[in-house]
């Protein structure tokens, strides 16, 4: 099972009403919103600093280390058994220790800052908030998000010495700017308003050449993050809602959604192999045509309409 190790947090936050902070209870919460809060600052910080994670064999054996391999590292070697299955062998260990420090420690920060303000106005409410942030390192996570692939602990970015070179960066979901918005409104005859608006900035785009076991496991041509960013992205949605007068047991309420108003549809992901093959020199060989061009996009504009009842 892969393992995560020293996350240090720091969260920091200022506020003018120094009386409300995160441990207050929900009641002082809501009396807060109530009076109107005026905007809140806060900053955080995580710091992933070491890693370390256990890979099967193959052919179903605990993978073990081998010729010259020591404890201390995420190791691949040719395994000579079964000679009619040869393939790569994972063994146990923490990149950047040990023997095998051909890989740097891993690192994965998060800061941010966030500027926020959230109220009552008249019947209305609303939340505003700001996020400056910067996810920086050379290891995005359990989660594949180099290649969009659950697979706990199997990032295959950060695993063999050639990977090494070019590997600190921009992480996947850094996004530098993201700004949200929201409010609704409740009219006395039962029909209510809401809109939610999402601003953010694009993700980095990697330049992956083939390394020696193919484009799963690539090489990076320049640094980390560093060949462009997707495109920013805007989301507007809608709710209208109707509550029946029917009974205070019964209560029910239509729904209208309205999704992804506009219709942006732009890209949230692109094709980042530049290199898929390589050529008998191990150079990068074989430009792919689609290299940044998108693969996949924001949900189409949708319209959505329920009925809710409780009892």
């Amino acid at each position: 099972m892969p393992t995560l190790g020293g996350p240090n947090v720091f969260v920091w936050s200022r506020r003018p009403d120094s009386n409300w902070g995160p441990a207050d209870d929900e009641a002082a919460r809501q009396r807060a919103i109530k009076r109107g809060t005026p905007p809140c600052l806060n900053g955080v910080g995580r710091n992933l600093s070491w890693i370390r994670s256990r890979v099967e064999r193959k052919d179903g054996r605990d993978a073990a280390p081998k010729s010259g391999c020591g404890d201390g590292a995420r190791c691949l070697l040719d395994d000579p058994e079964p000679p009619e299955r040869p393939g790569p062998l994972f063994v146990l260990g923490t990149p950047g220790k040990g023997n095998f420090d051909f890989l740097p420690p891993p690192t994965r920060e998060y800061t941010a800052l966030e500027v926020a303000a959230e109220g009552v106005w008249g019947r209305g409410r609303y939340r505003a908030s700001y996020v400056l942030s910067r996810t920086w390192g050379n290891y995005p996570g359990l989660f594949n998000s180099d290649f969009g692939i659950s697979n706990p602990g199997g990032v295959s970015t950060f695993l063999m010495p050639h990977q090494a070179e070019n590997s600190t960066g921009y992480l996947p979901n850094d996004r530098t700017h993201v700004v949200k918005l929201s409010g609704s409104y409740a009219t006395r005859f039962g029909l209510g308003v809401g809109t939610v608006f999402t601003f953010e900035t694009g993700t980095p785009i990697n330049d992956f050449a083939a390394g020696p076991f193919g484009p799963l496991f690539p090489t990076f041509v320049a640094p980390r993050g560093s060949a462009g960013r997707t495109p920013s992205l805007w989301d507007l949605n809608f709710r209208v809602t109707y509550n029946f007068p029917i009974s205070r047991r019964w209560q029910m309420q239509a729904v209208l959604d309205l999704l992804h108003v506009g219709n942006p549809q732009r890209a949230v992901w692109v094709d980042e192999s530049h290199y898929p093959t390589i050529d008998e020199n191990g150079n990068p060989g074989s430009p792919n045509p689609n290299y940044m061009q998108p693969i996949a996009y924001q949900p189409p504009m949708a319209v959505r309409l329920g009925l809710e009842v409780n009892f």
